[in-house]
């Protein structure tokens, strides 16, 4: 599978953790605003996860996930992620195709 590191700044593909460790530093730091990482094809029902900065200095988080049934997806979203957790969270996706679970995150969007 191929993955794209997407930023406000630039684009990578064949990237590294160590290459996710920088962008959220540089999110953190103000110099991006955003990282998107988008698989080629889908982890699980999981299209893309992308993060931000939230409120506290934290991470915001978003995950689109393919409806099960269907043809449309939803976004949820956590507030108060931190470095360590978004780093665990990016490896789990990424060497273990492993998404996190949403069940208990906010819902942003529904799109059909």
């Amino acid at each position: 599978m191929k993955w794209q590191l997407i930023t406000d700044i630039d684009e990578v593909e064949d990237f590294s953790l160590e290459d996710i460790k920088t962008r959220l530093e540089s999110i953190k730091n103000e110099e991006a605003e955003y990282m998107i990482i988008k698989p080629s094809e889908m982890v699980g029902n999981c299209n893309f996860m992308q993060l931000m900065l939230d409120d506290e200095n934290l991470f915001h988080l978003e995950i689109s996930m393919k409806f099960e049934y269907g043809s449309g997806s939803i976004l949820s979203s956590k507030d108060g992620i931190t470095h360590d957790e978004a780093v665990e969270i990016f490896e789990n996706f990424i060497e273990s195709s492993q998404a996190p679970d949403v069940e208990e995150w906010e819902v942003v969007g529904r799109f059909e």
